[in-house]
């Protein structure tokens, strides 16, 4: 890519994604200045796009210390550590452990789900994985990534709804992305309850995601986080708030629609929106991910 083309796509870019990659970032970061730098660039814009680029390279080096109710994680391509509340971190890794003990036949299959390790090393709390993955914090994906992983987000409450739990934390900040095989796994269990009994605790920081019945129930059940997953996928969508209501400009109609509506039981929601995906758009098709 020529210097023109280079400085052209970095000052029209409206997201870090269009710049930078998830974690090859610093290198570059650097490769940028080595050809941008106004020392050894004469564009009359390089100055602009060497900002941009510094302004992405920042944001970018946020997104990879992630905060929460339990502390910080610092992510890695294949790894997260938590430092932070103890109480809450044990009670994360008591949950995945109740979770990865399931021995039934769909426990096994939905194990896929859960990262590979989850140990609690030299006081923090380490989650390792074999695949890359990259948390939904900031993400902000197009429709056809996001139809696909609310796919598998149904299915997921669908399982856990199986086995007798609710998640009850399904945030951008619980969960991440597997871009080499478009799947998920979730990252912490601490808010992880048994469905109909009381819940243990909820997001602070996602309080107008939870349906209303949650205040005055304060009871775990499959509609919290099938409403959780919907707000995800708004979410991810471009609406921040999880609203979701602008996206019907943006967005197909029938899917925010979708997405809008209250659902209340995990596998008859998954099979309608299988099929609801069938009829806007055909046979499944895989698109690359690259974060």
């Amino acid at each position: 890519m020529n210097t023109d083309t280079l400085i052209e796509k970095i000052l029209r870019a409206k997201h870090y994604s269009e710049v930078f990659s998830r974690f090859t970032f610093k290198k570059q970061y650097i490769d940028y200045l080595k050809v941008l730098h106004p020392d050894v660039c004469s564009h009359p814009q390089a100055t602009n796009a060497v900002a941009k680029v510094n302004q992405y390279k920042n944001i970018l080096e946020s997104t990879l210390k992630i905060t929460d109710e339990a502390g910080t994680m610092q992510v890695d391509r294949q790894s997260i550590s938590w430092q932070g509340d103890e109480v809450l971190l044990k009670k994360s890794l008591q949950n995945f452990q109740k979770l990865s003990n399931l021995k039934d036949e769909a426990s096994r299959h939905f194990r896929k789900y859960l990262p590979d390790s989850l140990n609690f090393e030299e006081g923090k709390l380490v989650l390792r994985h074999q695949e890359d993955f990259v948390p939904l914090v900031d993400l902000e994906l197009p429709e056809h990534h996001v139809t696909w992983l609310v796919s598998r987000l149904f299915e997921l409450t669908s399982w856990l709804n199986q086995v007798g739990f609710c998640h009850a934390g399904l945030t951008p900040q619980a969960l991440a992305v597997v871009p080499k095989t478009h799947g998920i796994i979730v990252l912490s269990f601490y808010h992880l309850s048994i469905v109909d009994k009381p819940l243990q605790t909820i997001s602070s920081k996602f309080l107008n995601w939870y349906p209303s019945s949650v205040f005055s129930e304060k009871k775990a059940s499959p509609y919290i986080d099938l409403t959780l997953v919907q707000r995800l996928a708004l979410y991810l969508l471009g609406d921040k708030t999880g609203s979701g209501v602008k996206l019907k400009k943006t967005c197909t109609p029938a899917l925010i629609d979708f997405l809008l509506e209250s659902h209340l039981y995990p596998y008859e929601t998954f099979d309608a929106y299988r099929k609801l995906l069938a009829k806007l758009f055909g046979k499944p098709t895989f698109y690359h991910l690259e974060l």
